[in-house]
């Protein structure tokens, strides 16, 4: 029996892509409350988007929009429980680009990050910022890579998990600055800001959607952003970064949904 799975990555925005929503075979769908799997953890850029356009959705869809965050190894757990639900179109997944890196990183994996789950339509960039704690010594990008070259000790840097785009956002900034820090990865995105924000890493790289309340707010300092417009807070512009270092987030799906569920 084919599956019929959608995977909706990291969006920016409103989720415009249910717009043409007709109905499954049965011309009823939706008929009871949808699920989005988000592979983050409560308060991460991801799921910060999943929660914004939640409700549009479950509006312009006339049904209740159900959060599950299934968090951790990368997004493989999440991407499993999406795989594993039942085909009907009413267990969709919110992931982010850590589906392109977990081939690479994972040679064990039980589902085939190609053929499973195809890319269809790129949604849009969801931009990183370079920041660490408001009462860091480190003003700008050149103040911390200065500091990473001549510490005794190496400084480190949290990321929301290993081979996430926050820690290869990470490794890029070490290779192109020739330095090197200690990776501190974390399972979710809050445990990360929150230890930033009292200094327990030096510097992270973060969403912009997770971290702007916190830039805002004071409790952390951006140095730098990684794309394009420059990012304007309440106080300042903050700097991009030379690099391009923007996650890109891609709708993944069943390329047998597409002519099932008319979804798009």
């Amino acid at each position: 029996m084919n599956r019929r799975k959608l995977l909706i990555s990291l969006l920016t925005g409103t989720l415009w892509v249910t717009g043409p929503v007709c109905a499954y075979a049965s011309g009823s769908y939706p008929e009871r409350p949808i699920r989005i799997v988000v592979t983050s953890a409560p308060g991460s850029g991801l799921d910060t988007v999943a929660r914004t356009i939640s409700a549009d959705l479950g509006q312009m869809l006339k049904q209740m929009v159900i959060i599950d965050n299934k968090a951790g190894a990368d997004g493989i757990p999440g991407t499993k429980e999406v795989l594993a639900s039942a085909s009907n179109g009413y267990t969709l997944g919110l992931i982010s680009s850590n589906h392109s890196v977990n081939p690479s990183l994972n040679k064990s994996l039980s589902y085939d990050s190609i053929n499973d789950l195809t890319a269809s339509t790129l949604l849009g960039y969801v931009p990183l910022v370079l920041t660490v704690p408001a009462n860091s010594p480190y003003k700008t990008v050149q103040d911390l890579v200065g500091a990473a070259r001549k510490a005794s000790e190496a400084l480190n840097y949290g990321s929301s998990g290993s081979g996430s785009a926050l820690h290869l956002a990470s490794v890029l900034l070490e290779a192109k600055s020739d330095i090197k820090m200690m990776h501190a990865p974390y399972k979710g995105g809050s445990t990360l800001v929150s230890d930033l924000i009292s200094g327990q890493i030096h510097t992270a790289f973060l969403a912009v959607p997770a971290a702007h309340a916190q830039i805002k707010a004071g409790t952390i300092r951006a140095l730098a952003v990684s794309t394009m417009p420059r990012f304007t807070n309440s106080s300042r512009t903050i700097l991009t970064l030379a690099q391009n270092l923007s996650s890109k987030r891609e709708l993944i799906k069943r390329p047998e949904v597409v002519h099932s569920s008319h979804l798009f």
